[in-house]
């Protein structure tokens, strides 16, 4: 990913995308999104970084192409942005492999989240710790 310049996030008005958008743009990226929706505190979150997103889904919104898309885990086929990508054959990543890729490079982790109120863990599979709790 260190060529990409424009990622686009198909999602993101979610719990996780809003702030990966934000952390993105903090690596430098131009981030531009997409939800059906974005509200606070994913949306006041992602104007006080001056991240651009819409609040529909549209095909042109890959026009001009960026250089990689997140797809958010919600995100299903039909949905036109994807569609488009994968019609164009757009590089995309998903929130795993993206944080893996950027911000884990070389490194081999699982990260588990979620809002249901499950306990959730993470565990560094490099060095063998445990993992930790971060309920």
């Amino acid at each position: 990913m260190s060529e990409a310049k424009h990622v686009h996030v198909i999602g993101i008005g979610g719990s996780a995308m809003a702030p990966l958008a934000g952390m993105l743009r903090e690596h430098g990226y131009r981030v531009t999104g997409a939800d059906s929706g974005v509200y606070p505190p994913a949306s006041t979150l992602l104007q006080s970084l001056g991240i651009a997103f819409n609040n529909t889904f549209d095909a042109a919104h890959m026009q001009p192409a960026p250089d990689l898309v997140i797809v958010g885990n919600i995100i299903a086929r039909g949905n036109p942005e994807l569609e488009e990508v994968l019609d164009r054959k757009i590089p995309y990543r998903s929130l795993p492999e993206i944080l893996e890729e950027v911000f884990l490079p070389g490194r081999h982790s699982i990260v588990v989240a979620g809002t249901h109120g499950q306990r959730h863990a993470w565990k560094d599979y490099d060095d063998g710790d445990a993992g930790v709790d971060l309920s």
